[in-house]
């Protein structure tokens, strides 16, 4: 009983610990394509 809630704990961890990263990953990407989108328009326009 106590190896399942283990298991499962460790699972449920590693679960959040994806979704962490994935929910950070994501906006940072989305934010350096936009800083770098900003950055070529600046330099359009130049």
């Amino acid at each position: 009983m106590s190896l399942v809630f283990l298991f499962n704990t460790v699972f449920l961890l590693a679960d959040a610990l994806k979704n962490a990263i994935t929910s950070f990953v994501i906006p940072t990407e989305f934010l350096t394509a936009w800083t770098l989108l900003l950055f070529e328009i600046e330099r359009f326009k130049a």
